[in-house]
């Protein structure tokens, strides 16, 4: 929703293809104290592939995590959860999480996905940094000519 996306540079796609075949080959335990904060490597059960993920919570049998590279979250077995290597957690995240000012209504969420569907190809304008807990980019979002934050409000 428009307090909580992340965005990738087009830029990226090639750096973030060959990590994403660095993480599938990396063979390394099931994480076995999965704890909020924990970096991982986790397989998705939405998608079957691996990702760099940071555990977010821990559920009964398994644990949320927030893919790192992407910016989704998913609550996945403990099974499916797994240590990450000094070399795969050195590489730099590929997903800039994002925030639009302001409160949102349930409806404005619904709007902001209509506006924004995934993939789309967004104009971000950084406005400030959070100073606390997870880095994040409150912004100026623009998706097909649209300040995507205007646009919500004027239709509240």
């Amino acid at each position: 929703g428009p307090d909580d996306f992340s965005v990738q540079k087009e830029e990226w796609g090639a750096e973030l293809e060959t990590l994403q075949e660095q993480v599938r080959a990396a063979e390394t335990p099931v994480l076995s104290s999965p704890a909020p904060g924990t970096p991982c490597l986790a397989v998705s059960d939405e998608l079957g592939d691996k990702y760099r993920a940071e555990v977010v919570g821990v559920v009964e049998q398994g644990g949320t995590v927030r893919y790192v590279d992407y910016g989704n979250e998913e609550t996945i077995p403990a099974a499916n959860l797994f240590t990450i290597s000094d070399t795969l957690l050195a590489a730099p995240v590929l997903a800039v999480p994002c925030s639009l000012s302001g409160s949102w209504t349930p409806a404005a969420v619904n709007s902001f996905l209509e506006l924004v569907p995934p993939e789309s190809q967004v104009n971000v304008t950084p406005i400030s940094w959070s100073e606390t807990g997870r880095l994040v980019c409150t912004c100026k979002l623009e998706c097909n000519g649209a300040d995507i934050a205007s646009t919500i409000s004027a239709a509240q």
